[in-house]
């Protein structure tokens, strides 16, 4: 670890803002900065304050107020004792003794100005139950509490009980966290944590070390935030050792009917690595409860300490990897840690890399924590030793946890690639970061090949491919001028192989005379990605791909799912007869679309009770390649076009299988559906965030449901609906029934002999050649290719 206690001994006053900037490090930005005098919490010491005439007067007031109130219900209240009985009282009733109690009992606190505000801040202690085993003194700001106070007065009807309990409830927005178990290092562990997610940009509370009572404690004001237990979702689990349950595995809760992931939340990869540094097995909580988000849809961190102990590691998954301690205590098992990792690798190698850059940002602020102690300890020998013993222990023991924190925090960074594969045979050091770039690629394929999975044994949707603890691993890439050599820790199977990177449309050959690692152009390894290998699990709907599995595929998904011999084969022969029938050229489009229907039944039906994940996998693709059936029938430009946004719609709301059920009614009933289309873009386009998204996948079920019931009985679509310019001006909860969904009757009442491949009634089978373009069966061999003299490997 650098040692800069000299340098720092001159700037032990600036803040590390200006110290990075005094080194020009161009990777720190000026919102990061953080000034030490927070980092001092000797200087900041929480007291007990002296209300004003003002407040006295008021509370007075409302007090006054409030016994008029509670002696219409209880005649007996005496206000000078509290020992009120709540029995037989309603909780109306309660709410309101609960809250005169409050107003009695308040006190305030004068909180120590944060980031050199003017002010003093002032808070009430409120005697509510908080979450968690760490000690928590629950806060609400005294500006609430008056504000509470005078709409109380304001407030005509004193016998309300209902509007008393529901609109003058005081709930805390901050905390004041203690040691927990007296372990005081447990604040400096948190504080320090929260500050270096502020120095790398996150989105974080504004916390502060402090002392209270004479104990370090950490000050934490409330957000506008929403926790994550209210987005996700997990698999129910029991603590061995205490039998109490939890839950593990979650995922983001599908804003629909479950089979497509949510796409309004951002992506947790940029704080993969963050987490690790960290080291905190339970940083995501039980029940999700420790991170939250903002505005629906952004991260925010909170509750989260640095560990001393190095309980996690990354392995070439690019999860985060926990040892064999896990089975010591639930805390240590890393729950719901799958919310993180289920990021784009992407994203989370670019936060790998990221916090390498920062390395001296983060050595710049722990060098201020520990120079800090030592400044503080020097001032409390100088003023009055026998007065400073205690804060003169707690500094010591502060100063020596930093120093130990520091010395884990270097070691995790500069281990953080060390279970990556090596480039050219040389390991990726924090010195070479950015060849971590080159081995995406290659970390996607490993995990492509060790048979990813894309929803749980209970059917919940991850977003991206799946996998944890590899059995395939890649060791190294060697790059050459135009080709580049993949080497395993073991052979790969030449079937999975060739099935693989067929479906991907990636050539590839084995290298000569070894088993164990493969060639291909270098043009070919930048082509891999998630969406190439599974185009199912892509946010955006391609014609071109391949969604159905072939014989070979349908095996790899057999392995994920685990599932038997005989569902496969009822799953086989489904596909075999809906593929028969949609490529037969002889076959009407009517009767291609009952094929379809019983494809869809068939795989809802199949007996899988253990793991539904494998029914939500095959429906998936099912639906996407029916979607391009359907989409193949249309001649219509325009039809089609608006075809592919709607169903990109669907997808992201979470509604393909309603979507394409009213589609294939809208044409086995020889409908126009053009308005319903535009209908279901609108929609997506109002999903700016979680909330809204399931606002309006709601909306897009209840919408496609009336138009499917337009269609089956023949209604009429006559009635315009609202113009483009009109449609901008309406409001975002405001539905548009079926019948307004046609834009305009000229253009969009096009009829069938228009918009599908033929004639305007169903066609018999003889006839049919001419009027459904058959589709394209696909290839399932493999792109083994001989190695062209251009792909020498060098």
């Amino acid at each position: 670890m650098p040692h800069r206690s000299d340098e720092l001994t001159s700037t032990v006053n600036l803040s590390v803002d200006e110290q990075i900037t005094e080194s020009k490090d161009e990777t720190f930005d000026s919102h990061r900065a953080i000034d030490i005098d927070d980092l001092n919490y000797t200087s900041r010491q929480i007291e007990l304050a002296t209300p004003d005439d003002t407040f006295i007067d008021l509370k007075n007031k409302t007090l006054l107020y409030l016994q008029t109130t509670i002696k219409q219900f209880y005649p007996h209240f005496d206000p000078h004792k509290n020992d009120a009985k709540v029995d037989g009282l309603t909780s109306s009733q309660q709410s309101i003794l609960y809250l005169y109690n409050t107003f009695n009992t308040l006190t305030i606190l004068n909180v120590p100005p944060l980031n050199h505000a003017n002010a003093v801040r002032q808070y009430c202690p409120l005697d509510v139950l908080t979450e968690g085993v760490t000690e928590k003194i629950s806060l609400v700001s005294l500006e609430t509490v008056m504000n509470t106070m005078q709409r109380v007065l304001s407030f005509s009807n004193k016998t309300d009980e209902i509007i008393y309990a529901n609109n003058f409830g005081l709930a805390p927005d901050a905390i004041i966290k203690l040691p927990k178990h007296n372990e005081i290092t447990e604040v400096q562990h948190e504080a320090i944590a929260l500050n270096i997610a502020r120095l790398l940009g996150f989105n974080t509370t504004a916390s502060t070390m402090l002392l209270y009572n004479g104990l370090p404690a950490l000050f934490i004001p409330f957000d506008k935030i929403e926790k994550l237990s209210e987005f996700a979702e997990g698999k129910k689990e029991t603590a061995f050792e205490t039998r109490k349950s939890y839950i593990d595995y979650s995922t983001i809760q599908p804003v629909g009917e479950g089979l497509m992931p949510d796409q309004c939340i951002e992506d947790f990869g940029n704080i993969f690595a963050y987490l690790y540094l960290c080291s905190d097995p339970d940083a995501i909580g039980g029940y999700n409860q420790n991170k939250a988000l903002t505005d629906s849809k952004n991260l925010y961190v909170f509750d989260q300490a640095v560990k001393i102990d190095t309980l996690l590691s990354i392995d070439s998954c690019v999860n985060l990897y926990i040892g064999t301690f896990s089975s010591l205590s639930r805390h240590l098992k890393g729950r719901n840690k799958s919310l993180i990792e289920d990021s784009l690798i992407e994203e989370k190698i670019h936060s790998m890399i990221a916090l390498t850059k920062n390395k001296l940002l983060i050595d710049s602020l722990m060098d201020c924590v520990h120079q800090t102690h030592t400044s503080a300890i020097a001032l409390a020998e100088r003023l009055n030793p026998a007065l400073q013993k205690k804060n003169l222990v707690d500094l010591a023991t502060f100063h020596k946890d930093a120093l130990s924190l520091h010395a884990k925090i270097d070691k995790r960074i500069s281990e953080i690639f060390s279970k990556f594969p090596k480039v050219d045979n040389e390991a990726i050091t924090t010195e070479t970061a950015e060849r971590a770039t080159q081995v995406i690629p290659a970390l996607v394929l490993e995990k492509v090949i060790n048979n990813p999975r894309f929803f749980t044994d209970d059917g919940r949707p991850y977003k991206h491919p799946w996998t944890e603890n590899h059995n395939i691993k890649i060791m190294n890439i060697s790059m050459g001028t135009s080709a580049i050599e993949i080497t395993l820790n073991k052979s790969i199977d030449a079937t999975l192989a060739s099935t693989l990177f067929a479906k991907a449309g990636i050539q590839w050959k084995k290298t000569p005379n070894k088993n164990n690692s493969i060639i291909m152009p270098l043009v070919e390894y930048q082509k891999i990605h998630e969406s190439v290998f599974f185009p199912e699990n892509a946010t955006q709907f391609s014609v071109e791909a391949k969604y159905i599995p072939t014989a070979g595929e349908l095996e790899l998904i057999k392995q994920t799912y685990k599932t038997n011999d005989a569902v496969i084969q009822t799953s086989s022969k489904c596909i075999e007869t809906y593929l028969k029938t949609i490529t037969n050229s002889a076959i009407n489009y009517v009767d291609k679309i009952n094929a379809m229907r019983r494809a869809i039944n068939t795989i809802k039906q199949l007996p899988v009770s253990k793991d539904v994940g494998f029914i939500q996998h095959m429906l998936r693709k099912l639906h996407f390649d029916i979607q391009k059936q359907l989409y193949n029938m249309i001649e219509n430009a325009e039809t089609k076009a608006l075809m592919i946004h709607a169903f990109n719609a669907a997808i992201k709301l979470d509604r393909i299988s309603i979507f394409n059920d009213v589609i294939m009614t809208a044409i086995s009933t020889n409908h126009s559906f053009t308005g319903y289309l535009r209908q279901c873009i609108r929609h997506a386009n109002m999903s700016t965030n979680y909330h809204l998204s399931k606002e309006h996948s709601t909306l897009f079920l209840a919408e496609s449901e009336s138009s499917q019931h337009v269609f089956l009985n023949h209604l009429s679509l006559t009635q315009d609906s609202p113009s483009q310019s009109e449609q901008k001006s309406m409001s975002p909860s405001k539905s548009v029934g079926p019948a307004q969904m046609s834009m305009n009757e000229e253009r969009d009442r096009v009829s069938l002999s228009v918009l599908i491949k033929g004639s305007h009634s169903p066609p018999s089978p003889t006839s049919a050649s001419t009027r459904n373009q058959p589709c394209v069966k696909e290839s399932t061999s493999a792109q083994i290719i001989e190695t062209p003299s251009q792909w020498e490997f060098h």
